[in-house]
C-alpha cells in the first residue's frame, strides 16, 4: 500500500495532533527500544511496530476501553479498508497533499478500522 516514509510521517501526524484528542496510549516502556532513548517517542513508536510489537490503543475518555491495536498488521488492514471507504482522503495521500484530518482518519481505519472520531 503506502511505503515508509509515508506511513510514518502519518503515525506523526496523527499522534501529535491530529487524533491526539481521542486516543491514549498505555506506558510504552516494554514496547519501545531503550538504546534508542535519543529519538522522538512517536518515531521510536513506528520502529517498534516495524519490528513487529503491537500496541494497544485506548479511549482518551474512557481509559479502560481497548478500540485497537497499532501493528504493521493493522496499519496494511486499516489502509485497505480506508481506500474502499473513504477514497477522498485516500487520495490527499496517494498525492501528497494531505493534513492532521487525513492523518486522523487514516489513524482511525488504522486502529478500530472505520471513522469513529469526527
Amino acid at each position: 500500500m503506502l511505503n515508509r516514509k509515508t506511513r510514518k510521517d502519518l503515525l506523526v501526524t496523527a499522534l501529535e495532533g491530529g487524533s491526539n484528542y481521542w486516543y491514549l496510549l498505555p506506558d510504552l516502556q516494554m514496547y519501545l527500544d531503550y538504546r534508542t532513548v535519543s529519538e522522538p517517542t512517536v518515531i521510536r513508536i513506528f520502529t517498534a511496530i516495524e519490528k513487529g510489537e503491537e500496541i494497544p490503543v485506548f479511549d482518551n475518555e474512557n481509559p479502560d476501553e481497548q478500540l485497537g491495536t497499532l501493528s504493521m498488521e493493522s496499519i496494511k488492514r486499516g489502509e485497505k479498508t480506508m481506500k474502499e471507504k473513504a477514497p477522498e482522503h485516500w487520495k490527499n495521500i496517494e498525492d501528497d497533499i494531505w493534513d492532521a484530518e487525513t492523518a486522523d482518519v487514516w489513524f482511525q481505519f488504522v486502529i478500530m478500522n472505520e471513522i469513529v472520531f469526527g
